[in-house]
């Protein structure tokens, strides 16, 4: 698995984080769990990320979990989406 992600911090959050932008590349292991006896846990992942921003750098490691049937539940199910906006003052 691989993954790619940027992240804008506006106004406010700016001078409170100290950066303006923060970026992640990252790839990673998935495997199949399925046999550990958790009803819903399929797959294990385990990841490390390259993270930089504005004079900011650093790595992370991370673990995850796939849910069986959370990918595409049923509609009208507590897992639907909630509908919002971004807005900009």
């Amino acid at each position: 698995m691989w993954e790619a992600s940027i992240s804008a911090f506006p106004g406010d959050r700016t001078k409170l984080l100290g950066i303006n932008w923060l970026a992640r590349l990252g790839a990673g292991l998935e495997f199949d769990v399925s046999q550990t006896g958790i009803p819903v846990v399929k797959k294990g992942r385990l990841a490390a990320r390259y993270v930089f921003g504005d004079d900011y750098q650093g790595v992370s490691i991370g673990i995850g979990t796939g849910l069986d049937g959370w990918a595409n539940p049923p509609r009208g199910s507590v897992c639907d989406p909630l509908p919002f906006e971004i807005r900009r003052d």
